[in-house]
């Protein structure tokens, strides 16, 4: 019975035993327990009080029953010589104060106190330290006890300790300085509070310790490989807080509960931040801590790594390295030097391999590389130089056909020479002019999808019309794998040098003299290096081995500097003067706007000249909608028709778009603006007559001097042709002038019309190119780059008329289908794996080059210096990835890749007012502000035509075939063979020296060009400015302890076994900040 009875103890106000009533009013009354408590039927947990239970369950009384109820069972009367036992008095429970003086009673007889029965009741050892041997029943209890199986718990025991009133410490005592100590043993403190805390802390600190211990313990040196790059990048942060949340669970949670200000008990409970997100800023104070602690565990020292390669990329002074480094915040500098030689070792193997892999294939682009040697203290041998190179990158290549690279069907298609019979219309025939209408009258529907916001929902679908009818040869959206080679210091115009080059490229990726595929290499490169490259095949055919001779590579030409030129092209053509009053030049729009001319008109800079031209031609097509809508404000309009319901659908609109195509972008309504304005024919009838045209005295002042210049041209033939002190093969053609008082010819076109058509149609080819190349479909990108074939003809880029004479004769005639879709196939990359964000390979070069550049400029050294070449070279393309990638791991927004730049309303609103008050696209017969006898020099296609026509394109043909044949007509000793062609011929097919098309290296310092990313985004072509030099122009390389001597292997590497974070670095880091 004692046993189902409970005792009240004394214990604060807010703590209470489970399964206990609460105490009394006040401590002086104890009064026992009304009725007898049943124990608990299920453990409590602890920390949480519960009512206690209710009292026992009274049993139901027996109906009480007549004494003469007949149906009760018959009953006999006890015997009268056995008397009934006498019923025993029952004692009344004692309270737990009374039980309490019973044990206190008990120990006061054996002279213990309350301490002396917890020691021996629960000590270990004795006094000479040997276990103590208790009995079944002493063991028994305590392992009840501290089992929790018992109906107090020890952890209530604790609390109680701890919170009683009991222990609390006077004011002022000297104990108090004892709480939660790190330095005082906690078992030498007697008060309880200062002991239980200084335990409790003692006790954390010795198992944070345990953690790091096993967290960062370095394993064996058994199966291990070296640090990647793919270690690094937007998951290195989240890998590493999950190895911490693992492994050191402990400093994770009173991390994150400090950072919080209160206690956590799971991740789920860490609000959310979105300016310092918690767990991110614990994982790297954590990662921190552990660098500090193990610097040669791999574990530790990813996340320092990772923030010294953000600095190393984002060029951060030497001495911020210095600095970070102290406060184990990044590695030393010179630890870095010796982990991004140990990464370039490593891409040098993958590359290696790749290259050698027989079931893979890829091509090899270069360019030259080039930065003005500035001497800061000059001596002798130490003069300002230009400092030349060459950097190159392998690109890989997916789904390869094995039958794109057989090098017996290149031979096979060679010996036929079919290029010596090729013709003008052929290269015609090989365009399709179907489907050159279609993608240009898609821009007319997506300029006005653009610019009118109650047509912004069509947007979507053209897109999908590009994608759909207008697709040629869509390539997929994944990445493209690259590998940055070691640079060279060789010239790539010094014949010997680029063959030096080009083995130490190929030896890069596996192939050796000797030891090589025996398949084809795509290598490419821009115009010049183009035109090196064939030079070099055509220098070494007479060697017999395939590598020698360079037989097996395959040249091709990179698109990027083919569209770069040709937006030269279009503005040397279309820029005129820039004062001049007519509204079709290219000029006058700038001028308007605030332009300035550009420097050199063969070589514009491309961002702010294709802005210029994609914006003015854009403004065009809205003024010839305005035009056909017949209507002042063509805003307005579609406000109005938007309003009344009436806007016009989709189909409607892209008649309307080709019909506006045909009359304002094509070769038919160029020569029907120039040749007559006032036919009334299908041209004529969809183009408003204008107000008629007066002589503007502007182009009478220019007439009268034109005809003077040629009366002065006149007379000079006329000397010559007298004879005096010229030979007779060096006169000049005659040249026949109309007579001064003869009748001018009527000029019933209207060249202003013409040469604004002309304008657009070159800009909207340029355009597509730039749509084809984002979106990836090489397909529309060769169509248009067989239209440029014919406009470089036709302009003073004579350069590059051969490279695309070469480069599509070469795909058409000399190619397999599965090579020539290969080729095409690879002129691409993406880098990011998203859609719309392809670019040319040549591009994607030319930024690295620019990022190379810099950092060789502040280094002061030369391309084949061991830094240049096995730290900073073959790491650059990770260096730009590193910056985003770490920017994404951290949370932070990314760019939406919408355009940045301001709104162009301004300048829409001028150029269309000032197109609409000078009726640029209107009808106007006689218009013109040259004289009526100036050649139309608008039309470069038309003008490529008749040149090409005229014999340039035969005698190419004759040029290349008798260098292609020499090694052959020399060994047979035939003279049955092609014959030279006549030199005279050749330079007078192309008598225009164009220096613009040759990246040739200048005698100083020159302004950088300013390159542009062009990325599609919901069927907006954005062009947004890159600046590959900005990123480096701080970079200060700090040349102390970084000599050669120290150039180290760093010895990072990942155990198998365990996470792909365990490892060991055999760096020497404990001097990290003091060299």
């Amino acid at each position: 019975m004692e046993n189902q009875h409970s005792l009240y103890l004394p214990l604060p106000a807010r703590i209470q035993a489970p399964g206990f009533p609460p105490p009394p009013q006040t401590s002086s009354t104890r009064a026992p327990v009304s009725a007898p408590l049943r124990p608990p039927q299920t453990p409590v947990s602890l920390g949480f009080v519960k009512s206690p239970p209710g009292a026992p369950k009274k049993l139901t009384p027996q109906k009480r029953r007549h004494p003469h109820d007949e149906n009760a069972l018959p009953t006999f009367s006890p015997s009268p010589t056995r008397p009934s036992p006498a019923k025993k008095k029952r004692a009344s429970p004692k309270s737990w104060a009374q039980k309490l003086d019973v044990v206190f009673d008990t120990l006061k007889t054996l002279k213990w106190s309350i301490s002396d029965l917890l020691f021996y009741l629960f000590r270990l050892r004795d006094e000479q330290n040997a276990n103590i041997h208790r009995s079944h029943r002493h063991a028994a209890a305590v392992q009840q006890f501290l089992r929790g199986r018992t109906r107090i718990n020890p952890s209530f025991i604790v609390d109680v300790w701890l919170r009683s009133a009991d222990g609390r410490l006077a004011d002022g005592a000297d104990e108090h300085r004892l709480m939660y100590s790190t330095t005082v043993d906690y078992k030498s403190i007697k008060p309880v509070r200062p002991a239980l805390t200084s335990f409790a802390v003692q006790l954390a600190r010795s198992r944070l310790c345990r953690e790091s211990r096993d967290a960062l313990r370095v394993p064996s040196a058994s199966r291990k490989e070296h640090l990647e790059w793919g270690d690094i990048g937007s998951g290195t942060v989240a890998g590493a807080s999950a190895l911490i949340q693992d492994d050191q669970p402990l400093l994770w949670n009173f991390m994150t509960s400090y950072a919080v200000g209160k206690p956590i008990s799971s991740n789920e409970d860490i609000p959310e931040s979105s300016r310092r997100p918690v767990q991110g800023v614990c994982t790297h104070l954590i990662s921190t801590m552990n660098y500090v602690t193990a610097p040669r565990s791999l574990k530790s020292t990813l996340v320092p790594t990772l923030r010294g390669l953000l600095y190393f990329a984002s060029s951060v002074p030497y001495d911020i390295f210095g600095f970070s480094s102290r406060i184990a915040h990044t590695p030393s500098y010179s630890t870095m030097f010796r982990i991004l030689q140990s990464l370039s070792e490593h891409e040098a193997k993958v590359t290696s391999e790749a290259g050698r892999d027989p079931t893979k294939w890829g091509i090899l682009r270069m360019d030259n590389v080039q930065n003005y040697l500035l001497q800061r203290d000059p001596r002798i041998g130490r003069e300002n130089t230009m400092n030349i190179g060459i950097a190159a990158t392998y690109f890989e290549a997916d789904d390869v056909n094995p039958k794109a690279y057989d090098l017996a069907d290149k031979r096979r298609l060679l010996a036929l020479n079919q290029r010596q019979n090729v013709q003008v219309y052929d290269f015609v025939s090989w365009m399709d002019l179907d489907h050159f209408d279609t993608v240009l009258s898609l821009q007319w529907l997506r300029v006005l999808a653009d610019y009118i916001p109650e047509l912004h929902k069509l947007k979507e679908h053209v897109s999908l019309l590009y994608r759909t009818r207008a697709a040629k040869i869509p390539l997929p959206v994944k990445p493209t794998k690259i590998h940055p080679l070691a640079t060279s210091s060789k010239n790539e115009n010094v014949t010997t040098e680029l063959k030096d080059a080009l083995v130490d490229f190929f030896g890069q990726i596996g192939q050796l003299h000797g030891d090589y595929s025996q398949r084809l290499l795509l290598v490419g490169g821009d115009g010049l290096t183009y035109e090196r490259h064939l030079q070099l095949k055509k220098y070494l055919q007479f060697h017999d081995d395939a590598f020698e001779s360079c037989e097996f590579i395959e040249t091709a030409l990179e698109w990027w500097h083919l569209g770069w030129t040709d937006l030269s092209r279009i503005c040397e053509t279309h820029w005129g003067d820039p004062l001049t009053r007519d509204p079709s030049t290219l000029g006058h729009s700038a001028t308007k706007i605030g332009r300035r001319t550009p420097s050199n008109l063969k070589k514009v800079d491309y961002y702010p000249s294709a802005e210029l031209v994609y914006t003015t031609l854009d403004i065009r097509i809205l003024d010839c909608w305005r035009v056909y809508f017949r209507t002042e404000d063509i805003f307005k309009h579609f406000q109005q028709l938007a309003t009344q319901g009436e806007l016009p659908d989709y189909a409607d609109l892209e008649k309307i778009a080709r019909l506006l195509f045909k009359t304002y972008s094509s070769a038919s309504g160029i020569h029907s603006a120039f040749q007559d304005a006032e036919d009334i024919s299908e041209w004529g009838s969809a183009i408003p007559l204008g107000t008629p045209w007066s002589t503007d005295p502007d182009s009478v002042l220019v007439a009268k001097a034109v005809a003077v210049k040629k009366v002065e041209i006149t007379r000079k033939v006329r000397a010559g042709n007298t004879g005096e002190g010229k030979s007779k093969g060096a006169q000049k053609p005659k040249v026949q002038a109309r007579p001064l008082d003869a009748p001018p010819v009527p000029f019933k076109g209207d060249r202003v019309l013409a040469q604004s058509i002309a304008f657009m149609r070159d800009a909207l080819v340029s355009r597509e190119m730039a749509y084809a190349v984002a979106e990836g479909d090489v397909g529309r990108v060769y169509e248009m780059i067989k239209h440029m074939l014919f406009t470089f003809a036709g302009s003073s880029h004579s350069k590059y008329t051969t490279y695309l004479l070469e480069t599509i004769c070469n795909l058409e005639l000399e190619s397999t289908p599965e090579l020539r879709l290969e080729i095409l196939k690879q002129s691409l990359v993406n880098m990011t794996g998203r859609a719309g964000t392809f670019c040319a390979s040549d591009f994607l070069q030319e930024y690295l080059n620019r990022m190379l550049e810099a950092i060789v400029e502040r280094k002061g050294t030369d391309y084949g210096d061991k830094y240049v070449r096995e730290v900073v070279a073959r790491n650059l393309h990770h260096f730009a990835r590193i910056k985003l990638e770490v920017r994404q791991g951290e949370g932070l927004a990314q760019r939406s890749g919408r355009h940045t730049a301001p709104h162009m309303k301004a300048e829409v609103r001028t150029l269309l007012a000032e197109y609409q008050r000078r009726e640029l696209h209107l009808r106007r017969p006689g218009r013109s502000y040259t004289g009526p006898d100036d050649i139309f020099h608008a039309d470069d296609f038309k003008k490529g035509f008749n040149s090409l026509q005229s014999g340039r394109l035969s005698n190419w043909a004759t040029e290349t075939v008798y260098h292609r044949s020499v090694r052959r007509t020399d060994n047979v000793h035939s003279t049955s063979g092609p014959q030279a062609p006549d030199r005279e011929v050749l330079d007078n097919s192309s008598n225009e020296l164009d220096i613009s098309d040759n990246e040739t290296s200048v005698q100083g310092p020159a302004e950088p060009l300013q390159l542009a990313f062009v990325t599609m985004v919901d069927g907006d072509m954005l062009l947004t400015e890159a600046d590959p030099i900005g990123a480096v122009t701080e970079m200060d390389f700090g040349g102390a302890g970084l000599g050669h001597d120290e150039e180290g292997l760093m010895g990072m590497v990942i155990d198998h076994e365990g996470s792909n974070f365990d490892g060991y670095c055999d760096v020497d880091t404990q001097s990290d900040g003091e060299e």
